[in-house]
């Protein structure tokens, strides 16, 4: 079976495998049957090299289920007992059928992506076996990979043995570490200034400020119709159109909530004021690093900053813990919008066509 980017998709009735190295088979899923059948496999090889959550199939293959412009494909590297030793999940974005570009599954967003492997060989095998399994392609597509670490030696392996590719600097990722040799101080004055002035007018109006935490799944999803409201209403505040709007987009980002909040991964922080909903957060403990997905406030209670309000809130929470030594945006966009940062994880994208 042979996948291609520009061409019809393969006979989904079987999986092809060819050697890219005398120890390693390469088996090739394509579409999300055949790689919801592997999905057991690709997540127990996210969590042994410690992919985060966005490059875990539960975040991927959300992305996949509702969409006909979106195919997902994978390919896996076994070792000589049949044991899956690596693998790297992609996604063909189809316009119609003479245009196909190919992405590193779950990294729409800008969100981290990574290779499911820890061993920078089965990395170079990876990139090999690209072009075995796609050696009829006639009409190269577009293909971009990342963001991926900068400096990881599966990442350079992988382009490595991926022949025609290259390695391109790409943003990179602000956080906030507690560890020695970074700053304490993550806030900027005038940041700092907003969550005092926030915190006086509180007080002065007699508003009654309350932070809440949770893990149940059962309450997070009770909670998803409200929230989704707050993420539209942030969008049109901005005259933008929300990406909820997208009745797939929207279908997607409940379904990664709801898998992951069923999973127990997932951590909702809401701030009341007066008993109203005024700001949410949705993050990830990924111990040593909490990751925050994405937080949204009511425009209605803009005058006292609940966003930022409840983002110092939840940042000084995850640090606090002791386990956590790493507070993650997970992407590169807005960064001047954050609510600060520290430092930051260089990254790069992976071309090629």
């Amino acid at each position: 079976m042979t996948v291609t980017s520009t061409g019809r998709a393969p006979d989904a009735s079987a999986l092809a495998t060819a050697p890219p190295l005398p120890f390693l088979a390469v088996e090739l899923g394509y579409g999300l049957r055949q790689v919801g059948a592997l999905e057991r496999e690709l997540t127990a090889l996210a969590e042994d090299c410690g992919a985060p959550p966005t490059a875990r199939p539960a975040w991927q293959l959300a992305a996949c289920r509702d969409s006909r412009q979106v195919e997902p494909w994978v390919l896996l590297l076994r070792d000589t007992s049949g044991a899956a030793v690596g693998a790297a999940m992609l996604v063909d974005h189809v316009e119609d059928r003479r245009v196909r570009s190919t992405t590193l599954a779950g990294t729409d967003g800008g969100h981290r992506g990574a290779l499911l492997t820890s061993e920078p060989y089965v990395a170079h095998a990876l990139g090999e076996s690209w072009h075995l399994l796609r050696a009829d392609q006639h009409r190269p597509a577009p293909v971009v990979l990342g963001p991926l670490p900068a400096g990881d030696p599966v990442v350079t392996a992988f382009a490595a043995g991926l022949s025609e590719s290259w390695l391109e600097p790409a943003a990179e990722i602000p956080v906030i570490r507690s560890a020695a040799g970074c700053p304490r101080g993550y806030l900027s004055a005038g940041m700092s200034r907003t969550l005092r002035k926030a915190a006086n007018r509180l007080a002065a109006d007699g508003r009654t400020a309350v932070p809440r935490f949770s893990t149940d799944a059962g309450q997070i999803r009770g909670l998803l119709p409200q929230l989704e409201q707050v993420y539209r209403q942030r969008d049109h505040a901005h005259g933008r159109a929300s990406e909820l709007d997208d009745a797939a987009r929207q279908r997607t980002w409940r379904h990664r909530v709801g898998d992951l909040a069923d999973a127990g991964a997932l951590e909702l922080a809401t701030l009341e004021i007066d008993g109203e909903l005024a700001a949410y957060t949705l993050g990830i403990h990924d111990d040593p690093t909490y990751r925050l997905l994405e937080g949204r406030f009511v425009t209605g209670w803009a005058r006292y900053s609940p966003g930022r309000y409840l983002e110092a809130l939840v940042v000084e929470r995850a640090l606090a813990g002791g386990g956590v030594t790493t507070f993650d945006w997970m992407t590169a966009v807005a960064p001047e919008s954050l609510l600060g940062r520290n430092d930051a994880d260089p990254m790069v994208l992976v071309r090629l066509g």
